[in-house]
Protein backbone atom coordinates (compact mmCIF):
# COMPACT_ATOMS: atom_id res chain seq x y z
CA UNK A 1 0.00 0.00 0.00
CA UNK A 2 1.01 3.62 -0.49
CA UNK A 3 0.47 6.24 2.19
CA UNK A 4 -0.57 9.77 1.34
CA UNK A 5 0.95 12.59 3.40
CA UNK A 6 -0.10 16.23 3.56
CA UNK A 7 2.32 18.28 5.63
CA UNK A 8 4.27 21.54 5.55
CA UNK A 9 7.45 21.69 3.52
CA UNK A 10 9.19 23.23 6.55
CA UNK A 11 8.13 22.45 10.16
CA UNK A 12 6.93 25.00 12.70
CA UNK A 13 3.91 27.23 13.33
CA UNK A 14 5.21 29.99 11.04
CA UNK A 15 5.08 27.52 8.10
CA UNK A 16 1.58 26.14 8.66
CA UNK A 17 -0.67 25.62 5.68
CA UNK A 18 -4.49 25.85 5.46
CA UNK A 19 -6.97 22.99 5.20
CA UNK A 20 -7.74 19.86 3.22
CA UNK A 21 -11.51 20.08 2.62
CA UNK A 22 -14.31 18.04 1.07
CA UNK A 23 -17.55 19.97 0.48
CA UNK A 24 -20.98 18.73 -0.64
CA UNK A 25 -19.94 15.26 -1.76
CA UNK A 26 -23.67 14.40 -1.78
CA UNK A 27 -24.19 10.62 -1.84
CA UNK A 28 -20.51 9.81 -2.42
CA UNK A 29 -18.42 8.70 0.54
CA UNK A 30 -14.83 9.91 0.86
CA UNK A 31 -12.29 7.32 1.96
CA UNK A 32 -9.16 8.32 3.87
CA UNK A 33 -7.07 5.19 4.46
CA UNK A 34 -3.38 5.45 5.38
CA UNK A 35 -3.67 9.24 5.11
CA UNK A 36 -1.22 11.29 7.19
CA UNK A 37 -1.92 14.97 7.74
CA UNK A 38 0.02 17.45 9.87
CA UNK A 39 0.86 21.12 10.38
CA UNK A 40 -2.38 22.57 8.97
CA UNK A 41 -4.64 25.17 10.50
CA UNK A 42 -8.06 26.61 9.63
CA UNK A 43 -9.20 28.86 6.81
CA UNK A 44 -12.09 30.83 5.32
CA UNK A 45 -12.49 30.02 1.63
CA UNK A 46 -15.33 30.78 -0.81
CA UNK A 47 -17.60 31.87 2.03
CA UNK A 48 -17.02 28.71 4.10
CA UNK A 49 -15.37 28.68 7.51
CA UNK A 50 -13.19 25.56 7.72
CA UNK A 51 -12.15 24.93 11.33
CA UNK A 52 -10.47 21.58 10.76
CA UNK A 53 -7.13 20.72 9.21
CA UNK A 54 -9.22 17.98 7.54
CA UNK A 55 -12.68 19.50 7.06
CA UNK A 56 -15.67 17.56 5.80
CA UNK A 57 -18.77 19.67 5.10
CA UNK A 58 -22.00 17.96 4.09
CA UNK A 59 -19.89 14.94 3.19
CA UNK A 60 -19.67 11.44 4.66
CA UNK A 61 -16.37 9.61 5.10
CA UNK A 62 -14.58 6.47 6.18
CA UNK A 63 -11.33 7.34 7.96
CA UNK A 64 -8.93 4.57 9.00
CA UNK A 65 -5.22 4.10 9.68
CA UNK A 66 -4.84 7.87 9.49
CA UNK A 67 -2.59 10.21 11.50
CA UNK A 68 -3.61 13.73 12.54
CA UNK A 69 -0.58 15.56 13.96
CA UNK A 70 0.13 19.06 15.22
CA UNK A 71 -2.72 21.16 13.87
CA UNK A 72 -2.43 24.89 14.59
CA UNK A 73 -6.16 25.54 14.09
CA UNK A 74 -9.25 24.74 16.11
CA UNK A 75 -9.72 21.09 15.08
CA UNK A 76 -7.59 18.32 13.62
CA UNK A 77 -10.73 16.76 12.09
CA UNK A 78 -13.97 18.69 11.71
CA UNK A 79 -17.17 17.20 10.33
CA UNK A 80 -20.19 19.41 9.66
CA UNK A 81 -23.53 17.98 8.46
CA UNK A 82 -22.06 14.57 7.71
CA UNK A 83 -21.13 11.31 9.34
CA UNK A 84 -17.92 9.33 9.52
CA UNK A 85 -16.61 5.96 10.53
CA UNK A 86 -13.30 6.80 12.25
CA UNK A 87 -11.14 3.84 13.25
CA UNK A 88 -7.55 2.80 13.93
CA UNK A 89 -6.37 6.40 13.61
CA UNK A 90 -3.87 8.42 15.60
CA UNK A 91 -4.38 11.95 16.96
CA UNK A 92 -1.36 13.61 18.57
CA UNK A 93 -0.33 17.13 19.61
CA UNK A 94 -3.33 18.93 18.17
CA UNK A 95 -3.96 22.51 19.27
CA UNK A 96 -7.57 22.15 20.37
CA UNK A 97 -10.06 19.40 19.42
CA UNK A 98 -8.77 16.19 17.95
CA UNK A 99 -12.27 15.53 16.55
CA UNK A 100 -15.15 18.02 16.36
CA UNK A 101 -18.51 17.03 14.87
CA UNK A 102 -21.13 19.72 14.28
CA UNK A 103 -24.72 18.77 13.43
CA UNK A 104 -23.60 15.20 12.82
CA UNK A 105 -25.24 11.91 13.75
CA UNK A 106 -24.64 8.26 12.99
CA UNK A 107 -20.85 8.46 13.24
CA UNK A 108 -18.67 5.81 14.87
CA UNK A 109 -15.36 6.41 16.63
CA UNK A 110 -13.51 3.22 17.57
CA UNK A 111 -10.03 1.86 18.21
CA UNK A 112 -8.30 5.26 17.88
CA UNK A 113 -5.34 6.61 19.85
CA UNK A 114 -5.34 10.12 21.36
CA UNK A 115 -2.11 11.56 22.82
CA UNK A 116 -1.36 15.10 23.97
CA UNK A 117 -4.29 16.91 22.35
CA UNK A 118 -5.77 19.93 24.11
CA UNK A 119 -9.17 18.21 23.79
CA UNK A 120 -9.84 14.76 22.34
CA UNK A 121 -13.47 15.06 21.20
Amino acid sequence: FNQISVNPLYPGPERRWGVFAVVNAEDRESIFDWFNISGGTEDFLNGINFTGMLALHNSDAVISNTSFLNTYGDDALNIKLGKADISKSFFKGNNSDAIDMDVSSGSTIRKNTFIGNSSNC
